[in-house]
């Protein structure tokens, strides 16, 4: 890994070890799996999205980077999870999970 001074790094710079994503693993949320129950619809959700069609994005989607043409990060509504979920273009969502403040 490469250091960087990026807020997702450490204090002095160093990479972090927790944020490895094997993108070949990504697969869709099940209903009820941890992160995804109790949210309020109208907040505001980020994931990484893997789509079928080159270019394709999910309606109630916008898009904040392309990885490459069938793989991007995103936001959208968690009211309209289920709908990405039921979408047969759509072939995996990984919702970001939430850190704690410390302070």
């Amino acid at each position: 890994m490469r250091r960087s001074a990026h807020p997702c790094g450490t204090p002095n710079g160093a990479p972090r070890d927790d944020m490895d994503i094997e993108l070949n693993k990504l697969t869709k949320v099940q209903p009820g799996a941890s992160g995804c129950t109790g949210l309020d619809p109208n907040e505001v959700v980020e994931a990484i999205l893997k789509v079928r069609i080159p270019g394709y994005v999910p309606q109630g989607v916008d898009v904040r980077a392309r990885i490459d043409a069938t793989m991007f990060t995103g936001t959208f509504p968690a009211r309209v999870l289920q709908q990405i979920e039921a979408d047969s273009n759509v072939i995996s969502v990984a919702l970001s999970k939430r850190l704690r403040i410390i302070g």
